[in-house]
This record gives structure tokens, C-alpha cells and sequence, in this order.
């Protein structure tokens, strides 16, 4: 059963309520935007003589604790008032001294106290925040000091000190912002000093207080206002809801702690990829997105037993430890992994992360194949970028690999299961696609249809850059694309490869806009990244023909660097199954039902895995000695075998 009422902001502190933030609550995370965004509705609401509406709250009531309630939603708007009313009350007590208004003053500071501390009687007296008491506590008592000797005032030097030595603290950040923004606006005169004003406006604030005396139904409601949109990530979703649902029993402490693990890990702005790509590598979830991982979850592990919880918690510590190195985007990285990470940072790009951290998982079993790959990997990444091919179904294949690879601890399977995935998308193994699509690549800038994305386009273009540039690194956060001969929507052979130069932001734009080449090439000569400047150089102009010709130098590099000959996915798919058949028929002539993707199924089914291992060995040996060698370790496993 439930409760709503709309309440004044100051209603909320007053009476015997004292707040209590549950351990499964996110910390304090509101930072300087959201305070300036607040008292920036309080000032335009006093700007229109309008009252401001705050939002919902959600309270649970504490059953075994009088007057205590626990806040399930609302905790960052509480906290900050709690905040503005310690920095007030230091404001008042510090400033305004005119006698006219010295009445006016005490009653604030008498008001702002009460909504501050609960006074429970008998000279014993309650903050009503209960968390980061000792800070609170501190800052309290002194702005409580009201004596006439030195030692008993309030002194703001001594305020301002504790605040100092708690800066780490986000309280004592929020108190001090509020206290140097009275004091600031006091000195700019604008309308939020008058502070009787101000302190009117913040009388007004109205919120909608919701109160429960049943923990599921504060859930309930805590669920439905994030679903319609208050500012939590899905992580912390969870969080509250596996902290719910161990509360009760010794995994408790533990399941908090790792939880904050995974949180120190992602950012805020990651959270919510974090979570989609780790449970697509943990359990292929299909029909998944940023936008329900958290109902999924919930519902597929209903039946879970704490157990299991425990262990699901245990893998996201894991794969945090992972996917946190992909938030290091690294665009002057010198191995294919961490160009990977770089290019996947991407937001249409995000989308190769679980078979990533599948990967990645996997490390210390794929050996001296664990580099490779990644090179794999980024070739394919870049293909399917230049030909568009993904969808739905791609994505489900790709997650469906990243969860077969995790859930295997066996090198030949988990090479298998990559490489099969690999020949199983057309254009790695289709040489001549590849070719097309790198042919009929297009940037535009004005052709809805070409305007690809830049950051991809640059990622692509880099690697002759950066062998130019020798020793010095170039800024690719501070670059864009520029189209050498102005950008058209007629005159096709502009958007190739041939017509685009990566080149400095600053430089950009209106200095070259619409210029000719020759004006364009001055600019160009001054620039600090060496392959911009030695193309000027060795081009005193710049026409159809040369455009055409940079663009097949340029695709042919492409070609080179990127396209997958269509032999060597097969090559390398023919020595696994090899090693997959050595496997079978030593074993019982036990085949690896499962393991086998349907792309190579029709492979499989002329192995003879029947029959006495011992009669087969000169066949055996015929078989690990033929075709192409795969690399030294699978080597060592067929050997192993005979």
C-alpha cells in the first residue's frame, strides 16, 4: 500500500522524519551541472512568480524504526537541500549583518535548523540525513555555535577548514559550491542575493512524496519512474535489485562490494553498455537492449538461487576488469587489439564488444593466437563498416559466437567457433565483394545517402599517416576530414578515397571552404601533420586525373591491408577441424555435438569418427601431417593426440 501527497520542500524536513540512504543506493553523484541546472529553475521560477515542481520521492518507511524512513528514489534532490541548507545557514551567520533585517535573519536561520536537525528533546538533537554523518555532524556543529566567547561562535575560517579537509568528499563539494555562489551573487547583485527572496522561492518548491510501508511496493513504484524516464543506468537498476533480493541472508556485504567494483570500473556513461555486452557473452539474452537489459535480467533470474546470483555478480567483476580498458580509446595505438578498442569506441561500432570481451577472456588459453585474433577482428570490423552489412541477425550471430566462446575452455573449439563466424559473414571470405565495397566507398558531406561517419573514415585512413609522422603523434581527437576538391553532389570521383585528407580542426572548415586547391595548398604546406603537408608538397596542383589516381593508389592499399583472402579463413578452418577430428576420434569417437557451427556442419559430417583409434594411427599421422600448418600450439595438440 501506498501513498501520494504533494508536499512543500520544506514539509518534507520537518516533523520527526529523518531520512536513511539504503546500502544498495547509488552514492551522492550530482555534481556542478546539476546544482547550477537547479538553482537555475529556483532563480527563473522567481524571474516569473512561478512555483518550481521538483519531481517524486520515494520513501519507504522503516517498520522496525520509528519516523526513519529510507529513500528508494529522490536521494540526489534531498542530499543537495540538506547541502543548501548547511551553506545557507554558514552564509547567514557570516554576512548581512544590517540591523533592519537582523529579525528577519534569525528566523531563517531558526527555520533552516529545524528542517537540518530533528530535536528529539532532553538536549539530544538528530540530523535528518543519515549518511556521511561524521561530515554533516562536523559542519552542524559549528554553524550550531552561538556563545558569546571566541570558542563559541561560529567562525566561517572554521567552516571553510572542515570543508577543506573533507574536498574529496562530494558533500563538502556541494556545500561549498552553494556557499561561494551566495557570496558571488551577493557581489554581482543579481536577484537570487536578495536572499529573503530566495529563501521565499525555496519555501515554494513543491514535490510529490510517495509512501510506502511495504519494500515491494516501493520497489514497484521506484521501477515504474525509471521506466518513464529519471536518470538512472540500468547497472544501478540492478544493483538495487540484487541487493534486494540478498539482503536477507550472508552474501549481502560481499554482492554490495563488487557491485561498487564494477561501478569503479565503468563509468556512468558506459554502464549501460557494459551490462548489454557482458550479458550477451554470458548468456546470448536475444532481443536485448540499453534499453531493457535491466526487465531481462530480472525476469530470467527469477528462478535464480542466491547462488547463482553470486556467481552472475562474479563474472560482471570479471569482464569490468576487462571492458574497463576499453574506455582508454587510444587512436596512436601500435598493435591491432588496442586499435580495435579505439575503433570500437564508436558508438555503430560498440556492437563487436561482447565477442570482445569473449576474447579477452580468454587470453591465457588462446596463447600466441590471442593477438591474432584481434588482427582478424579489425579487418572484419573495417569491412563491415565500409560495406554497411549489419543487422539484426549479424548481431545476433556475433553475440550468439561471443557467449559459445566464453562458455569454452578449449583452444581448438574457441578458434573454431571465431573463424567460422568470420567465414560465415560473405564479404571476409568474398574477395571480390570486398573489393566492391572498398570501390564504391563515398563521403559526402552533402549527400545524405555518403555521409558516412568521419571518426570511422579516419580510423581507416590513419595508418599511412602514421608512417609518415615517424616519431611525432598526431591529435586524432582534434582532426577531420576535408575534401581536397570541394565536396559535390555531381561529380562522383570527389567522394572516393582520393579527394579526403585527414587534417586539423583548426584549419578546417571555414579556412578552407570552398576554396580552390591552389589556395587550399598554402594552407596545407603549413600544417603539422607531415602526410598533409608532403602531399602538398609533391602536388603543386590537383585535378579529375590525379584525384582518380590517389584514389586506386589509396584503395589498393586498402585492399592490402584489410580484405581476407578468401583461402586463408578456410585454411585456418581445415587445420581446426583437423585438430576437432584428432579430438573425436581419440575420445571415443565422441564428436563435439554443439561446438560445431552450421557453416562448417557439412565438413564435419565426412569425418569418420568411429571405429578403434588404434587401427586409424597411420591415418592420424597422414592427417596431422597434411594440408596447411595452423601455428605451433595446435601443432603440439595433434601431436599430444598421437
Amino acid at each position: 500500500m501506498f501513498r501520494t501527497r504533494e508536499l512543500k520542500i520544506f514539509d518534507m524536513f520537518s516533523g520527526d522524519r529523518v531520512f536513511d540512504v539504503p546500502e544498495y543506493q547509488r552514492k551522492f553523484i550530482w555534481d556542478t551541472k546539476q546544482w547550477i541546472q537547479l538553482m537555475s529553475d529556483i532563480g527563473f521560477s522567481i524571474k516569473n512568480n512561478d512555483d518550481s515542481f521538483l519531481g517524486t520521492v520515494v520513501l519507504d518507511e522503516v517498520k522496525d524504526k520509528e519516523d526513519v524512513f529510507q529513500i528508494i528514489d529522490g536521494q540526489q534532490r534531498l542530499t543537495t537541500f540538506m547541502c543548501i541548507f548547511i551553506a545557507s545557514i554558514a552564509y547567514l551567520k557570516s554576512n548581512w549583518s544590517d540591523d533592519e533585517t537582523i529579525d528577519n535573519k534569525h528566523a531563517m536561520i531558526q527555520n533552516l535548523f529545524s528542517y537540518l536537525i530533528k530535536d528529539n528533546g532532553a538536549d539530544t538533537k538528530q540530523i535528518r540525513m543519515l549518511n556521511d554523518s561524521t561530515l554533516f555532524q562536523n559542519l552542524c556543529d559549528e554553524i550550531s555555535k552561538d556563545g558569546t566567547e571566541e570558542s563559541q561562535r561560529f567562525s566561517i575560517k572554521n567552516f571553510v577548514t572542515i570543508l577543506n579537509e573533507n574536498a574529496d568528499s562530494r558533500y563538502a563539494k556541494a556545500i561549498s559550491f552553494f556557499l561561494d555562489l551566495f557570496k558571488k551573487r551577493e557581489s554581482d547583485n543579481k536577484p537570487l542575493t536578495a536572499f529573503p527572496v530566495f529563501y521565499e522561492k525555496m519555501r515554494k518548491i513543491r514535490i510529490v512524496n510517495v509512501q510506502t510501508d511495504n519494500t515491494s511496493d516501493a520497489y514497484t513504484v521506484f521501477e515504474v519512474l525509471n521506466a518513464r524516464g529519471v536518470q538512472l543506468t540500468q547497472l544501478e537498476l540492478l544493483k538495487a535489485y540484487l541487493l534486494k533480493q540478498t539482503k536477507a541472508d550472508e552474501h549481502f556485504t560481499s554482492v554490495k562490494t563488487k557491485i561498487e567494483t564494477i561501478e569503479a570500473n565503468i563509468s556512468a556513461e558506459e554502464q549501460d553498455n557494459f551490462l548489454l555486452h557482458s550479458v550477451k557473452c554470458l548468456y546470448n539474452y536475444s532481443s536485448i537492449s540499453t534499453k531493457n537489459i535491466y526487465q531481462i535480467i530480472t525476469e530470467k533470474h527469477s528462478a535464480f538461487s542466491v547462488d547463482e546470483r553470486v556467481a552472475f555478480v562474479d563474472n560482471l567483476v570479471s569482464l569490468s576488469k576487462i571492458y574497463k580498458n576499453y574506455q582508454k580509446v587510444d587512436l596512436n595505438a601500435d598493435n591491432d587489439r588496442d586499435n580495435l578498442i579505439s575503433f570500437c569506441s564508436l558508438k555503430s561500432i560498440k556492437i563487436y564488444r561482447p565477442l570482445m570481451l569473449a576474447l579477452d577472456s580468454k587470453k591465457e588459453i588462446l596463447g600466441s593466437y590471442y593477438l591474432s585474433t584481434f588482427k582478424y577482428l579489425l579487418k572484419f570490423a573495417i569491412l563491415n563498416v565500409i560495406d554497411k552489412t549489419y543487422s539484426n541477425k549479424f548481431d545476433k550471430d556475433l553475440s550468439k559466437t561471443a557467449n559459445k566462446i566464453y562458455l569454452t575452455n578449449k583452444q581448438s573449439v574457441i578458434l573454431l567457433h571465431f573463424f567460422s563466424f568470420l567465414k560465415n559473414k560473405l564479404i571476409v571470405c568474398n574477395e571480390e565483394q570486398s573489393k566492391l565495397a572498398i570501390k564504391t566507398y563515398r563521403y559526402s558531406n552533402k549527400i545524405c545517402a555518403f555521409n558516412n561517419s568521419a571518426k570511422a573514415l579516419i580510423h581507416m585512413l590513419k595508418y599511412d599517416y602514421d608512417s609518415a609522422q615517424e616519431d611525432l603523434k598526431i591529435d586524432y581527437n582534434s582532426v577531420n576530414i576535408e575534401h581536397i576538391l570541394n565536396d559535390s553532389e555531381t561529380e562522383e570521383y570527389k567522394l572516393r578515397f582520393g579527394n579526403l585528407l585527414i587534417i586539423n580542426e583548426r584549419i578546417n572548415s571555414e579556412d578552407l571552404k570552398s576554396k580552390p586547391y591552389s589556395e587550399k595548398r598554402n594552407i596545407y604546406l603549413s600544417s603539422d601533420i607531415k602526410y598533409v603537408k608532403r602531399f602538398a608538397e609533391e602536388n603543386a596542383s590537383f585535378d579529375r586525373q590525379a584525384c582518380i589516381n590517389r584514389t586506386e593508389m589509396i584503395e589498393n592499399s586498402f585492399l592490402e591491408r584489410f580484405v581476407i583472402p578468401d583461402s586463408e579463413i578456410d585454411d585456418k578452418l581445415k587445420q581446426i577441424i583437423r585438430v576437432i577430428k584428432m579430438n573425436a576420434l581419440v575420445n571415443n569417437a565422441q564428436r563435439f555435438n554443439g561446438c560445431i557451427n552450421k557453416s562448417i556442419d557439412e565438413t564435419l559430417r565426412v569425418i569418420d569418427a568411429s571405429g578403434d583409434i588404434d587401427s586409424q594411427k597411420e591415418d592420424l599421422k597422414n592427417i596431422a601431417s597434411s594440408e596447411v600448418t595452423f601455428g605451433k600450439e595446435l601443432d603440439l595438440e595433434l601431436a599430444e593426440l598421437i
